[in-house]
């Protein structure tokens, strides 16, 4: 066979599942459309026939060893960024990935040099048919790894921080397998040629197996973290509201037994004819009803408690209030979602009016509807401390971590395909935020 055509065969045979396995993952991710992406396919299989055929070159040269590692780092390289520039993902996380498919390339390279001696170069079809018949038999295993373990986790945790170190397991996999055990560089007389092979295939899922279960337990941990976190927060909204009613109840009792004197004393003015005094009775009363009477914020039960209660907190410190809200009927999503997102952001910004050190702190409140059935929340109030703010994630004030209340905010308007923005002048902060029930809706048919 012609160096050429093995070598466009061979890169063809290792392309076609790297391809795969990487789509498997970041479907949906992609940075550019159908078209860009068949060309860097078409770029990927061009570099790769060139690198073969020039490796078959050498591989007849005595001495050409120093070569063949500059034409292998080049080829490398050139692979690497082409993938790490095709998909939007963390770019750590993506490097992690390519570089577990790039392992899994070498793992059948090892194999195949088994019944290949001495060199995959020797007898060209054999060496494409052995290849070919050892993706055959992992591939399935290792799509579904990719599909069950690597997949779910770069969904879940595609944010977090740790991706930035871990992805220096696969690379130090790599330069293990490259310096240490690449076909032709050990000495495997005294273990059986066919055992390595094995042990290396065993041993490297297993370990990235063990780091993703890893992963996924620790997101799994932090997700329970914060629902009860929630759960406590909703808690002290519905102790909030049950004090309310408590209240409102021995206020009645109060107003009842005063009714009665007041009927008493009108009885008394009005047997003397004291019109002038029954005026001034009846006034006071009605004056004193009007000013007891708190007047429901929104038809919704669970958003009134949450907003009766920042509203009373911000009266009692003085905190000019503007509030308007209008809420779809019937709501179209969780309202605890809801109840979460608006508390959050109605707490946050009446700590930071209450941190304030300057006058004239302000709170303005929309919450209204867009569209069929999706809820805009608008939350502007002034500030004066200074805004912690660390590779775009704001920092909690109280821990050196990101608020609890913004993630648990992120986190359901990206269960509803929704978005959350934060904006901050010198002296105004902004919170955005967009529910979207719709996609929801869609997402469970």
């Amino acid at each position: 066979m012609d160096q050429l055509a093995f070598a466009a065969l061979l890169s063809l045979i290792q392309l076609l599942p790297a391809l795969f396995l990487y789509r498997a993952v970041f479907k949906g991710n992609f940075r550019f459309g159908t078209g860009v992406n068949i060309l860097m396919a078409a770029v990927l299989l061009i570099s790769s026939t060139v690198t073969y055929a020039a490796v078959f070159t050498l591989d007849t040269m005595p001495d050409s060893g120093n070569a063949r590692i500059i034409i292998s780092v080049l080829f490398n390289v050139t692979i690497g960024l082409i993938f790490l520039l095709s998909v939007k993902e963390n770019f750590f996380l993506n490097l992690f990935v390519v570089f577990i498919i790039k392992n899994y390339l070498d793992i059948v390279v090892f194999f195949s040099q088994i019944f290949c001696k001495p060199s995959l170069f020797a007898n060209p079809p054999l060496s494409a048919f052995i290849q070919s018949l050892i993706f055959v038999f992992t591939l399935p295993f290792v799509g579904f790894f990719t599909v069950k373990v690597i997949k779910p986790t770069v969904l879940e945790t595609g944010k977090m921080p740790y991706w930035r170190y871990l992805w220096v397991v696969p690379v130090c996999f790599f330069l293990l397998y490259r310096f240490c055990i690449y076909p032709g560089s050990l000495n495997l007389t005294s273990v059986p040629a066919y055992l390595l092979p094995f042990v290396w295939f065993i041993g490297t899922f297993l370990t990235y197996y063990v780091i993703l279960r890893l992963i996924q337990e620790n997101q799994r941990a932090a997700e329970l973290q914060n629902k009860l976190e929630i759960s406590d927060y909703q808690a002290s909204m519905q102790q909030e509201q049950y004090n309310r009613l408590k209240n409102n109840i021995e206020e009645n009792e109060k107003a009842r037994h005063n009714l009665k004197h007041t009927l008493l004393m009108l009885k008394g003015y009005a047997e003397n004819s004291a019109l002038e005094q029954i005026n001034t009775c009846l006034s006071a009363s009605l004056q004193s009803v009007e000013s007891d009477r708190v007047l429901p914020l929104c038809s919704n039960a669970a958003i009134d408690a949450i907003a009766q209660h920042y509203a009373a907190l911000a009266r009692q410190n003085a905190i000019d209030l503007r509030i308007d809200i209008k809420l779809p009927e019937p709501l179209l999503f969780s309202e605890g979602d809801l109840c979460v997102v608006f508390g959050n952001l109605f707490e946050n910004a009446v700590e930071a009016c209450l941190r304030q050190n300057g006058a004239n702190p302000f709170i303005s409140v929309k919450l209204g509807i867009s569209g069929k059935g999706s809820v805009v929340i608008s939350i502007k109030n002034s500030y004066d401390h200074i805004i912690c703010k660390k590779d775009d994630v704001f920092m909690s004030s109280k821990r050196h971590a990101e608020g609890i209340g913004i993630h648990s905010v992120r986190r359901i308007t990206e269960k509803y395909s929704g978005f959350a923005k934060f904006n901050y002048d010198p002296y105004v902060f902004e919170a955005s935020v967009l529910l979207n029930p719709a996609a929801q809706t869609a997402g469970r048919r």
